[in-house]
């Protein structure tokens, strides 16, 4: 994060913290004093992926997936970021799992909000039921939406009418993609007083996106020209302010015959200041 941005960012962090340090959070039964330890919308400007357990579900031809991710920051208002897929690890599911790589920018405006978040602080059984108990606290968060552009490699499979036939084959598109996007950051440390300790960070980027192919190959010339639009939506999450889990969630219609998708994939990831 550049330095104008992370001054305004800590001054909000440090003016809810003076506020909310020693602040009660009523509940229903109860109310439960907390103070903030940590409050920060600071995530750096590197943020890395690897989802190595993921699945991409899709006719005719799914599977198992693995999927990276990078994007960088570079100003206040404008990131670049990659992404691919492929089978997982490089070879399960190969030669049936899709492959897709990706590059893109996304152009957007900044702004921070103190948001009302909910913590769970106790959780209980009785029989098939579940009572939780939770409290809300003021949490700032740093929001980013803009324009989101950039092309994609996609090699899948597809099945398409071949002289009158369906015919499962294997596909290579090229494909423009533009839309909406938005950078969500998060995180804080605190503790409730007879509950413990609580903590919560997060990256978030997200978006909606129109595809439209380019350029189509087939191993066998389909009878019809399949559409060339599409769509998406997706989203990647990292849990940690440097280092924590990942995962990532994509569902949407492929051009070029591929039709309908849900993807999904978890692993670790990295939130890194450079």
């Amino acid at each position: 994060m550049n330095r104008p941005l992370r001054a305004l960012a800590l001054l909000v962090s440090a003016a809810v913290l003076a506020v909310a340090s020693g602040a009660t959070a009523a509940r229903a039964d109860e109310t439960v004093r907390y103070r903030f330890s940590d409050m920060t919308v600071d995530f750096g400007n590197l943020h890395l992926s690897v989802g190595l357990a993921g699945y991409e579900l899709s006719s005719p031809d799914g599977g198992p997936v693995s999927t990276i991710m990078g994007a960088f920051e570079l100003t206040d208002s404008f990131m670049v970021h990659a992404h691919l897929i492929a089978p997982m690890l490089g070879f399960l599911g190969a030669g049936e799992s899709p492959t897709r790589a990706e590059a893109g920018i996304s152009l957007h405006s900044t702004s921070f909000a103190v948001e009302n978040e909910a913590v769970e602080v106790d959780r209980s059984y009785s029989g098939d039921y579940v009572h939780t108990k939770t409290m809300t606290v003021p949490v700032v968060n740093r929001n980013s939406f803009g324009l989101d552009a950039g092309v994609m490699f996609r090699r899948m499979g597809v099945k398409l009418d071949v002289d009158d036939q369906k015919v499962s084959m294997r596909a290579s598109h090229f494909t423009a993609f533009a839309g909406i996007s938005s950078i969500n950051a998060a995180g804080y440390r605190l503790e409730a007083q007879g509950y413990g300790s609580f903590a919560n960070y997060r990256w978030t980027h997200g978006g909606l996106d129109l595809l439209f192919d380019i350029a189509q190959s087939y191993d066998k010339d389909p009878d019809d020209s399949p559409s060339r639009f599409g769509g998406r939506l997706w989203g990647e999450t990292i849990f940690g302010q440097t280092i924590g889990l990942s995962g990532r969630l994509e569902i949407g219609y492929m051009p070029g015959g591929e039709g309908f998708y849900l993807m999904a994939s978890i692993g670790g990831g990295l939130n890194l200041g450079l």
